[in-house]
């Protein structure tokens, strides 16, 4: 078989990735600081991560994005426009590197991690969300509908429940007498007057 990897990297992806690098490692501080600040981060680690809704997360997203330095941003497009940023103001541009690692072992008391070891996760996060196939709005469709389908075929008819005719000329006979009770007036063919109670 033919090796299809591309010598040239810069040709599949042509802008800078450290936007996008800066972007999440700020969302992770972001979750890491709402999971600390949480009161109840000690008791249950998971209630605690369920809690984070999704307004929670658009709103850590945009954050992030606004956080960006525009330098950054500009300095990210240096592969498909050479003459766009000028050379000094290139080697000016620092990347604020994000101390995950505090924030982690605050967060779990028995392992603690390097910043290495922190950037490594990070990393492996993001190979793992690589590895996940991004399906269109037609195929998630598809995908739940199957899922719907299925789940029908699961239902197994519950065994129904037997009624005697005298248990069941009670059960009328209560609700009739409930609905009295009530002032209870029916619409349509449903009115009191049309019923009468059974003689049992």
């Amino acid at each position: 078989m033919e090796n299809d990897a591309n010598p040239n990297p810069a040709l599949i992806q042509p802008m800078d990735q450290n936007v996008i690098q800066n972007i999440k490692l700020g969302y992770r501080k972001l979750l890491l600081t709402t999971i600390l600040n949480d009161p109840l981060h000690n008791e249950n680690l998971e209630k605690t991560q369920t809690n984070v809704n999704l307004k929670d997360v658009v709103f850590s997203l945009a954050n992030c994005w606004a956080s960006v330095p525009t330098l950054l941003i500009s300095k990210s497009w240096k592969n498909l426009l050479p003459n766009f940023i000028d050379s000094e103001v290139e080697e000016n541009v620092h990347t604020e590197e994000i101390q995950l690692a505090s924030l982690i072992n605050q967060l779990q008391n028995t392992n603690p991690m390097s910043n290495t070891e922190v950037l490594q996760w990070a990393a492996e996060a993001d190979g793992s969300l690589a590895r996940n196939k991004i399906l269109t709005g037609d195929e998630i469709i598809r995908s739940v509908t199957a899922e719907d389908d299925d789940d029908d075929d699961d239902v197994t008819p519950a065994n129904p429940i037997k009624f005697s005719h005298s248990e069941a000329g009670a059960a009328l006979s209560t609700s009739l007498q409930w609905a009295e009770e009530q002032n209870f007036e029916a619409h349509g063919n449903y009115a009191p007057q049309t019923f009468k109670r059974p003689r049992i």
